[in-house]
C-alpha cells in the first residue's frame, strides 16, 4: 500500500514505472501523464486530492482537467482546508 503522508497530488508518471508521487508536483500534466491512451489501459485507480485553500490546488485542478480531457479515469477530491496534517490526515 502507498503511504499517503501528504493528502497532495497522486500524480502517475506512466512513461515506464506507473509509479506515485505524493510531492506537491508543478509539472505540466502532459509531462506527467504523456500518452493518455497507454494511461487508460495501466492505471486502476488515480486519486487526485488537495485542500480547497492550498496555494497548490490549481497544479491539482489543471491536472484533473487534462485528465478529464482524455478521458483518464481518475478520482478527484477537494476538500476543505490547506496545506497541512488536518487534510493529509485523511489520504492515508
Amino acid at each position: 500500500m502507498i503511504d499517503l503522508f501528504m493528502k497532495r497530488i497522486l500524480l502517475l508518471r506512466i512513461k515506464i514505472n506507473c509509479g506515485f508521487s505524493s510531492a506537491p508536483n508543478t509539472k505540466v500534466p502532459e509531462q506527467l501523464v504523456p500518452d493518455p491512451a497507454e494511461a487508460r489501459q495501466k492505471i486502476k485507480l488515480l486519486w487526485i486530492s488537495c485542500g480547497a485553500s492550498d496555494r497548490l490546488v490549481s497544479f491539482s485542478k489543471r491536472t484533473h482537467d487534462y485528465l478529464q480531457e482524455n478521458n483518464v479515469p481518475h478520482i478527484y477530491y477537494i476538500e476543505p482546508g490547506v496545506h497541512d496534517f488536518k487534510v493529509w490526515k485523511n489520504g492515508r
